[in-house]
């Protein structure tokens, strides 16, 4: 699943948290690239010279060791404090709310928190999905998914939501459900480009739960 979620950005740019972030004071900005900044990747081309180094903020260095110190929820309170004193920083520390609420299994606060991420997210219905999937709401992420793709749209992105659907009934155990996502992307991009992906996808899965021989 493409937790919490499907539909993405490019591994090397910066999330839109952080673009909206430089607009703000620099605490800010460091907050963002702080929590949010992507980790590096192999590139073919030169990479990109370094950010300038920011001051990381001393409440976010405070609440970064006590997630690294297995305090999460003490972790959580803190970046709450920061977004109810700083609405700026808000959407910033959602993210972490986020994954934190969702790995301590407190479904209310880490819905709460989704929402207040897709308010700025590309793909917003996706990636709540993917949340609700990671709390093992099988059956809403669904629904929220098969809504996008009755709404639809151009075939990659439908190829997309059909794949995150087919990754959610397969962690559901529903292998039947997820062949039947996977046979609809082929369908969505039959004769495209992306059409030898689908059909790939979909003979792994196959070949994964096909009957074991006697």
């Amino acid at each position: 699943m493409h937790p919490p979620s499907s539909r993405r950005a490019g591994a090397g740019a910066a999330p839109a948290a952080v673009t909206k972030a430089r607009r703000a004071p620099l605490a800010l900005v460091a907050l963002a690239w702080a929590l949010l900044a992507p980790l590096p990747v192999a590139r073919a081309e030169p990479a990109a010279p370094p950010a300038p180094a920011v001051p990381v903020p001393d409440d976010v260095r405070q609440a970064q060791e006590l997630e690294r110190a297995n305090k999460p929820l003490e972790a959580a309170a803190l970046y709450e404090k920061m977004a109810a004193e700083d609405p700026a920083r808000r959407l910033v520390v959602a993210h972490r709310l986020v994954r934190i609420y969702v790995q301590a299994r407190m479904e209310k606060r880490a819905l709460r928190w989704a929402r207040i991420v897709t308010e700025n997210h590309p793909d917003p219905q996706a990636y709540l999905a993917g949340v609700y999937g990671m709390l093992d709401k099988w059956t809403e992420a669904a629904a929220l998914l098969e809504g996008e793709l009755a709404k639809g749209g151009e075939p990659r992105r439908r190829l997309v939501l059909l794949w995150q659907l087919a990754d959610l009934h397969e962690q559901a155990g529903a292998t039947d459900k997820a062949a039947a996502a996977l046979t609809r992307a082929v369908e969505t991009v039959r004769g495209s480009p992306d059409e030898t992906a689908a059909q790939r996808r979909l003979d792994q899965h196959r070949e994964k739960h096909k009957p074991a021989e006697k």
